[in-house]
């Protein structure tokens, strides 16, 4: 991982934004591009920020 910091950083966001009434999904969205750049090229990682990220979107829709 390029920055195990960011990672947590975007990790929290995307709880805090979660946690909101109604989450905003650009937020979300936005925050979730920021971990997989965060992420690297780790492919099982970055297939988990993939699955994390449909999961959202399913949330919010």
């Amino acid at each position: 991982m390029h920055s195990i910091d960011s990672c947590r950083q975007a990790i929290a966001r995307i709880d805090e934004e979660l946690r909101e009434p109604t989450p905003d999904g650009r937020r979300l969205t936005e925050t979730l591009e920021m971990l997989g750049l965060a992420l690297g090229s780790a492919t099982s990682l970055t297939s988990l920020a993939g699955s994390l990220r449909s999961a959202i979107e399913a949330l919010l829709s």
